[in-house]
């Protein structure tokens, strides 16, 4: 085979300059965010660290829906062990990100 009848080589060197590409560009995306935080603060104010909070009502109100969709799929005649796969791909928990803040 010559080198002409190739369209596009793929290559380990291929894949990582590929994936090089993307984390430089992911981390000059998350740069500009942390600026732009940072310039939301007040004088005085430092980021001490983040956390993630999970609230009791979202929790609850998600797993009611859950619920809902489980007795809905087992009415369909669906078995215990499909619900469990399709809920497992369809559901997705989230929790919202804070930050620690501390006056100087």
């Amino acid at each position: 085979m010559s080198v002409r009848n190739i369209k596009q080589p793929v290559t380990k060197l291929d894949e990582y300059n590929r994936l090089r590409v993307v984390r430089k560009s992911s981390e000059k995306a998350m740069e500009d965010i942390k600026q732009e935080f940072q310039a939301e603060l007040e004088p005085g104010q430092v980021v001490i660290g983040s956390y993630t909070v999970k609230t009791e009502e979202h929790e609850r109100n998600r797993l009611m829906s859950v619920n809902d969709a489980s007795v809905a799929l087992e009415n369909a005649g669906y078995s215990k062990q499909a619900i469990t796969k399709i809920l497992n791909a369809i559901t997705v928990t989230s929790t919202a990100r804070q930050f620690l803040v501390k006056r100087q």
